[in-house]
């Protein structure tokens, strides 16, 4: 099982080494293997540890943004 370390880790990878819709691509993957490995995984954290800001809008449509972040992950 990943913990909050290896989150942290792949979030700053993926924010560092990635731009525009590639980070979009990898966050998502990311995030379904995290999911799937542990059930208290938080994903509109790590979306965010990744520099994405997630809106969700009327009807459940998500709005995806790429954003310039600094080290921020999860709280760090």
């Amino acid at each position: 099982m990943n913990t909050r370390m290896h989150y942290i880790a792949a979030a700053d990878m993926i924010r560092e080494g990635t731009e525009g819709q590639d980070r979009e691509l990898v966050a998502e993957y990311f995030s379904r293997f995290f999911a799937n490995d542990n059930y208290r995984f938080d994903r509109s954290r790590f979306m965010e540890g990744c520099g994405i800001k997630e809106t969700v809008l009327l009807g459940g449509r998500v709005h995806r943004e790429v954003t310039k972040t600094k080290r921020t992950a999860y709280g760090v």
